[in-house]
């Protein structure tokens, strides 16, 4: 009785049999039965500091919530009331309320959380983290002046406070909508001044500084994670937004997951290869959100960037966001904004100008650069230019390179150094606060001499930035 052999008929040519088997099992999504993923768990379960607030994506709460559940740079703490706060410019901001339809919070200085408004503390303006927030729309400021000469207070009679520090001192308040204020006349006669942000929405000094002003978040967008089942989260290895999902976590959503995140290991990914082509999109929108763009003249902007106001922000790295303005790219720090002159991705390095040198000749006000990104530094072709204000005595320090005197008056003068490092500078009383602006110098610091003062020739360098490769990976 002769018997007939299946094998080669199963496997040559392969049985669609077969192939429809191995396709079946290997597209089984790899669940644990009864198992349900950590950090789904754990982002589930939404805390309040006691007022009645759930806190969630972007927001965590330190000590009481996975960092994971957040985003960077939005890490909340709770005070004595019970009220949720954030720390802006290394001040404490009350939360008051958050809105996480429109992506906007509410906060106030935790100075003026007192409800009987009766003095005005000292406090520091505000400088907004551009990574992170925005001022909302229908904004305005109070102007707060410090120390006023007798003349303001004849000016003003009305518009003085008393001081929280001092029961001699008042403080001059003056809403930014007052058609009377002359901002620069004022501040010649006071001997320090702040800007606050409030609402505008027409309440009395106390109560906006109270209510405070509304921010909008950069942060990515959480509706289509939430309305898919997940709960929003951040992986701080590979730094990037993750939808967490009962299962596992996903990259948007706990429902459209595709093939290619599907595959076994163990299953030889040639046997696959032409059906990879015909299942994944090709003309996907949120693929072709992320081909590369620009803001209407060179650099090309893509991975790691993203263009600020476009809804891509997945398709870069958080904190690397850049905003349009009038056809050139921006790059936002905590105190000031850069013109992007060009990206060198093969070597990850992009090269900034400051935005008001580059269109104004003024001396530069009182600032320093600095990074809100640990993962961005210097490149070692930096120096740093010390700009030295209004010295009304002389100055000594102990610089590589001599000062170079910027200006001179008959009560004061102006000068300028190239430095490498910035451990010999040092508060002085001769001078206003300095200015440090970083440059680039061509063929290395030793080689760089500055002759003259001429500020658009000395602060028009680039800055040249280096991304750590350990940090951001390349496509």
């Amino acid at each position: 009785m002769s018997q007939t052999n299946l094998l080669p008929t199963l496997l040559s040519p392969i049985s669609p049999m077969i192939i429809l088997c191995i396709l079946f099992f290997s597209l089984v999504p790899k669940k644990s039965l009864g198992a349900v993923d950590p950090y789904f768990q754990a982002c589930s379960a939404r805390k309040t500091c006691g007022d009645g607030q759930a806190i969630r994506f972007p927001f965590y709460i330190q000590d009481k919530q996975n960092s994971s559940c957040g985003y960077p740079g939005f890490n909340l703490s709770c005070n004595n009331n019970g009220h949720p706060t954030i720390i802006i410019s290394n001040k404490n901001y009350t939360i008051n309320e958050i809105f996480y339809q429109n992506e906007t919070l509410r906060v106030s200085n935790s100075a003026f959380s007192n409800p009987n408004f009766s003095c005005i503390p000292s406090i520091n303006s505000i400088s907004l983290p551009g990574s992170r927030f925005d001022l909302a729309p229908n904004q305005t400021n109070i102007f707060l002046f410090y120390n006023c000469s007798s003349s303001v207070h004849e000016s003003w009679p009305s518009e003085f406070y008393p001081s929280c520090y001092g029961e001699s001192d008042t403080v001059l308040a003056l809403s930014g909508q007052d058609p009377r204020l002359q901002i620069s006349n004022v501040s010649m006669e006071c001997k320090s001044s702040v800007v606050a942000p409030v609402e505008a929405y027409g309440g009395g000094i106390g109560e906006s500084l109270r209510n405070g002003f509304v921010l909008k978040w950069k942060a990515s967008n959480c509706s289509i994670c939430e309305d898919s089942g997940g709960n929003c989260g951040f992986d701080s290895t590979m730094y990037h937004f993750k939808c967490f999902c009962p299962d596992r976590p996903h990259a948007w959503d706990c429902t459209n997951t595709t093939l290619h995140e599907y595959l076994p290991g163990q299953i030889n990914i040639l046997i696959f290869s032409f059906l990879l082509e015909s299942v994944l999109p090709s003309n996907s929108t949120r693929y072709e959100a992320c081909k590369p763009t620009n803001c209407g003249t060179d650099p090309n902007i893509s991975f790691p960037f993203y263009v600020f106001g476009t809804e891509t922000d997945h398709c870069g790295y958080p904190g690397l966001g850049i905003v349009c303005n009038r056809g050139k790219p921006v790059y936002r720090t905590l105190e000031r904004q850069y013109v992007i002159q060009d990206i060198f991705y093969e070597n990850q390095t992009f090269r900034l100008v400051d935005e008001e040198f580059a269109n104004n000749s003024r001396f530069p006000p009182p600032y320093k650069f600095s990074f809100e990104l640990s993962f961005l530094e210097f490149t070692p072709n930096d120096a740093k230019l010390f700009f030295f204000n209004n010295c009304t005595a002389p100055l000594s320090v102990s610089f590589e390179r001599s000062l170079i005197p910027c200006s001179s008056r008959a009560t004061s003068s102006s000068l300028v150094a190239l430095v490498k490092k910035d451990e010999h500078l040092s508060e002085s009383t001769a001078c206003r606060p300095s200015a440090i602006v970083p440059v680039e110098v061509e063929g290395g610091y030793s080689n760089q001499t500055i002759k003259k003062c001429q500020l658009h020739e000395v602060v028009e360098g680039w800055i040249h930035i280096e991304m750590e490769r350990k940090r951001i990976k390349l496509c």
